[in-house]
């Protein structure tokens, strides 16, 4: 037990900042959050002022989930003191335990794939909205290319600051890593707004355009795309970039010729974590996005919002059917 102990806190970390940041569930359940807040008073009430104190009470909670976490993992050194080798992990019948294991896996699956999907089929085959579908493919093409662009400029930020977090020691590196995260530990919503107040101040045509947007997915996902990659980069040993330099290569050389294709793999399923993240985001496209850009997900909640679940069925099976092929690619990549 002990041991699961830093699993445990992590996990509930990730599931904490997710749900206190978390817009598109809260806001169809009309459950009344700081998330909720903020999107109302910075949209219908037009009070920045009042939806800026909510960001910052937002950002308040982030850090208090943050600092308790760091409080809580402070001397938990689960390391072996022994260099020898580990024992391998035995195998544990479960005996009578077996079918209510099954039941529980099979639960899980019918909660969260059954069910839904059951739903959306549903309420498509309730009635046929053709202004709905008629809009599905230009919905579509967005999200696709949004996802896309953010997936590459994502990938290409997480490579250096994943090689520097893991080539290089020293406070420096470590903080440079570290402030990668700052973005995805920000609720959606308080980056938004912190990128919309500072746009008007510094750069007012950047406003609503979809460069502007890219970025957004760029800084609040490159936490997601660090961690495949730094996997990737333990597995290629150093050895081979110092035998690349001793041959006569340079420095750059030996990452273009060596390391990259090492890290293929990784950068491939970076990609993919990023753009399905970014097919599904909502908070930061309803806020950022240019006037008439539509994703699958805003169609959704735009839909769902106006209670016309069967105009919204359509937008939400194709998002499900993206994710899902894009799900079994990344699951077929680490099986190899």
């Amino acid at each position: 037990m002990p041991h699961l102990r830093p699993a445990w806190l992590s996990g509930s970390l990730l599931i904490g900042l997710h749900t206190l940041g978390d817009f598109s569930v809260v806001s169809l359940m009309r459950y009344p959050t700081f998330s909720a807040a903020i999107y109302q008073q910075y949209t219908a009430a037009y009070d920045r002022v009042y939806s800026a104190w909510l960001a910052l009470g937002l950002l308040v909670l982030t850090g208090a989930a943050l600092w308790l976490e760091a409080r809580f993992m402070r001397g938990v050194f689960l390391s072996r003191v022994s260099p020898a080798t580990a024992r391998k992990p035995g195998v544990v019948r479960l005996g009578r335990l077996r079918p209510l294991a099954w039941g529980f896996v099979a639960a899980l699956a019918v909660l969260t794939l059954v069910l839904p999907l059951g739903t959306m089929l549903y309420w498509l085959g309730l009635e046929n909205n053709p202004f709905a579908w008629a809009g599905l493919l230009d919905a579509l093409k967005s999200a696709l290319g949004a996802a896309a662009l953010a997936a590459l400029t994502t990938t290409a930020l997480a490579l250096p600051l994943a090689v520097i977090g893991s080539r290089f020691t020293g406070r420096w590196p470590r903080v440079i890593e570290r402030a990668a995260y700052l973005g995805y530990a920000t609720p959606p919503l308080a980056f938004a707004l912190a990128l919309i107040f500072f746009v008007l101040r510094v750069v007012p045509p950047l406003y609503q355009t979809l460069p502007l947007l890219i970025i957004a997915y760029t800084l609040h996902f490159v936490a997601e795309a660090i961690g495949p990659i730094r996997s990737g980069l333990v597995r290629a040993t150093p050895r081979l970039e110092e035998a690349a330099r001793v041959l006569g290569v340079s420095r750059a050389g030996a990452l273009r010729r060596v390391t990259l294709p090492l890290l293929g793999p990784g950068l491939g399923v970076s990609a993919a974590f990023v753009f399905l993240s970014v097919l599904k985001e909502l908070p930061l496209t309803l806020l950022l996005a240019p006037i008439g850009f539509e994703t699958l997900a805003r169609n959704v909640w735009s839909y769902t919002e106006e209670a016309q679940y069967a105009s919204a069925a359509p937008y939400a099976l194709a998002l499900a059917a993206v994710g899902a092929v894009l799900t079994g690619l990344i699951l077929r990549r680490e099986r190899e």
